[in-house]
C-alpha cells in the first residue's frame, strides 16, 4: 500500500513538471499562404438575334474584368448555352475578339450547359486566390517553456505581408517566367570584345607625387 502511494506521489509530481508547450507543436498553426483557384461567371447578353455589343452589355463586362483580372494568371474563358447554333458561334467569336483586344488571352470554352440563356454568353475569368494565415495566433502558452522556443506567432508578419502584398497570387505557385533576352545587345557586347573597344577594367588613377600611375 505503502509502495503505490509512493509511485503515485511520483507520478503525480512528474506530471506537474512536465512544460505546458509539449501540448502544443508548429504543425498545428503553420504560418503559409494558402492559394486556392477560384472561377467567376458573368452573362454577357445581346439582343434578340444580334452578336453585337451593346454599350449597357459592354460597360457591365468592363466592370466584371475591372474586378476579376488581376496578375498575369488569369484564364478567360467564353462559352455559350448548348444548341445556340449559328448566333451562338458568331456571339462567342465577337467576345472572344473583343477580350483579345483587350490584352486578354480569351479561349472558348465547355459549352454553358442546357440551363444557361440562350440569349446571353458566359465569361469565366479563372484567377488564383491567396488566404493568408490566420495571424495573430497565439494558441501556445507563453508559460513553462522551459525549452525556449518560437512562439506561436513566430512568422506570422512575414507570411501575412506576403500573401497581401503579391501583386500575382499565381507567382505563389510557380515564379514569373522571364523575359526574352536582349540578343542584339549581347552580340554588341561580343563584337566589342574580339575587336578591342570594350573596357578592359577601371581607368588608372595618378597620386600627385606617388611617383606615376597607380
Amino acid at each position: 500500500m505503502r509502495k503505490s502511494i509512493v509511485v503515485l506521489a511520483t507520478l503525480i509530481a512528474l506530471g506537474g513538471c512536465t512544460p505546458y508547450t509539449e501540448e502544443w507543436s508548429p504543425s498545428q498553426s503553420p504560418k503559409r499562404n494558402k492559394v486556392t483557384w477560384v472561377e467567376t461567371q458573368h452573362a454577357v447578353a445581346f439582343a434578340d438575334g444580334s452578336a453585337v455589343l451593346t454599350a449597357a452589355d459592354r460597360a457591365a463586362l468592363e466592370r466584371f474584368l475591372a474586378r476579376q483580372v488581376r496578375g498575369e494568371s488569369v484564364r478567360v474563358t467564353v462559352a455559350a448555352a448548348d444548341g445556340g447554333g449559328a448566333l451562338a458561334v458568331r456571339r462567342e467569336t465577337a467576345l472572344v475578339e473583343y477580350l483579345r483586344g483587350r490584352g486578354l488571352d480569351a479561349r472558348l470554352g465547355p459549352l454553358a450547359g442546357q440551363g444557361a440563356s440562350r440569349s446571353s454568353v458566359t465569361v469565366a475569368v479563372g484567377r488564383f486566390v491567396v488566404t493568408p494565415p490566420a495571424c495573430p495566433d497565439w494558441s501556445k502558452t507563453a508559460a513553462g517553456d522551459s525549452g525556449n522556443t518560437n512562439s506561436s506567432n513566430f512568422g506570422c508578419a512575414t507570411a501575412t505581408n506576403l500573401g497581401m502584398m503579391v501583386a500575382d497570387p499565381g507567382h505563389l505557385v510557380r515564379g514569373a517566367s522571364m523575359g526574352p533576352g536582349d540578343g542584339d545587345m549581347l552580340a554588341k557586347g561580343v563584337q566589342e570584345y574580339r575587336s578591342g573597344k570594350a573596357d578592359k577594367g577601371s581607368p588608372t588613377m595618378s597620386i600627385p607625387g606617388a611617383g606615376g600611375a597607380q
